[in-house]
């Protein structure tokens, strides 16, 4: 007597369903568009998270060209937008091109649904020559007069009226690769190029903050909901000239060469803003402090040079 065969499957054998689902998504990478010039923060990003992300560094387009950034966005898709507004700036004031390139991006970004735009832009607004005290976030009330200060007004404005765009706002970034022409940079940077001395009027106080710093609270705001704003990317511990200048000089002398800085008086004038806000949204996050940023840069640009020579 032939036995009945059980059509039921065998919990032993493996289910083709069960194998299925073990299966994992493949992770998806965020596409990131970085535009601007080929600053130190673009640079600082590309090499800290390449592979992480997928970044399009598209620094040949004339953003002002609305045609272009257009046909750039109709080429590819993109998940976020950093717009590198103070990206390898010579001046905190912006230019009228800054500000036609802002409302390009937005456009295009807008007409794309991109969900998330990061501009990276200056305190430009805020500054008129005087002393400054832990400024916080709010654009300024009062419209301001002069051409340039102006344009970093409404940029400011506008962006914070659209529901995708948060400004980081950067007052002083130093390290790998920053050439920037601020006081506090031509000391830092003075150690390893040609220069042998550097002349300061006298000393200030300044918010700042490490590249490598700035480049992980960028990634930290694309990959989290922080609540849209502005906020001032400095570090959590205001900075001097002449303080920077000491640890200047001497990683300078540590790699073999001599630098002197001199300080026509050591009167502090003071520039600084507060990092409440930024800090309320990531409380874990730790700063690089001054003496290790500088002895970082200083590795890395001495390491350089020897590989070009």
């Amino acid at each position: 007597m032939k036995t009945k065969k059980d059509s039921s499957v065998n919990a032993d054998k493996k289910s083709p369903v069960r194998e299925a689902e073990k299966v994992k998504e493949p992770k998806v990478t965020m596409k990131i568009l970085f535009t601007g010039k080929d600053g130190a923060l673009s640079k600082n990003f590309v090499r800290s998270f390449k592979g992480i992300y997928e970044i399009t560094r598209a620094g040949d387009i004339d953003y002002a060209d609305l045609s272009a950034v257009c046909a750039l966005f109709n080429e590819k898709s993109f998940d976020a937008i950093i717009h590198a507004v103070y990206d390898n700036a010579d001046d905190i004031k912006l230019s009228a091109s800054d500000l036609i390139a802002y409302r390009n991006v937005t456009y295009a970004a807008a007409a794309a649904t991109v969900k998330k735009m990061l501009i990276l832009t200056t305190p430009g607004d805020l500054y008129y020559g005087g002393d400054l005290v832990n400024v916080e976030e709010k654009v300024s009330e009062a419209y301001p007069s002069a051409e340039k200060p102006v344009n970093n007004y409404l940029l400011t404005s506008q962006a914070l009226k659209t529901n995708f765009s948060t400004v980081l706002r950067f007052f002083s970034v130093y390290g790998e690769d920053v050439k920037s022409k601020d006081i506090f940079n031509k000391i830092i940077n003075g150690g390893y190029s040609k220069r042998d001395s550097y002349n300061v009027e006298k000393d200030m106080i300044v918010s700042a903050v490490y590249v490598g710093d700035a480049v992980q609270i960028i990634a930290r705001f694309l990959d989290n909901d922080y609540k849209r704003g502005s906020y001032n990317v400095v570090s959590t511990a205001a900075v001097n000239y002449f303080d920077a200048a000491k640890k200047a000089v001497a990683a300078a002398k540590k790699h073999g060469k001599e630098y002197n800085v001199k300080f026509k008086t050591l009167d502090n004038g003071i520039f600084t803003a507060s990092s409440a806000k930024l800090m309320s949204v990531m409380p874990d996050f730790k700063f690089t402090s001054l003496s290790s940023a500088i002895a970082k840069t200083y590795e890395y640009e001495f390491k350089k040079e020897d590989i070009v020579n």
